[in-house]
């Protein structure tokens, strides 16, 4: 989950990790917040891919999702 303030930041981000990773899918989606959290949103009960312990990114940067 992330959040960002104006639909067109979510668009372009979700679209550059799309181009980086042909096979991951996301949606951006309006939430309501609440201490800028979002509050009427569902989490997926499908489980988050674990990349192969073989994988590693090309330039040898850590993933920034692990940060």
């Amino acid at each position: 989950m992330a959040c960002w303030p104006h639909r067109d930041e979510a668009v372009n981000t979700l679209f550059e990790l799309g181009s980086k990773d042909t096979n991951l899918r996301g949606e951006v989606l309006l939430t309501e917040t609440e201490d800028q959290l979002p509050k009427n949103l569902e989490i997926s009960q499908h489980p988050v891919p674990k990349p192969d312990e073989g994988d590693a990114l090309e330039n040898g940067e850590e993933d920034p999702i692990d940060e």
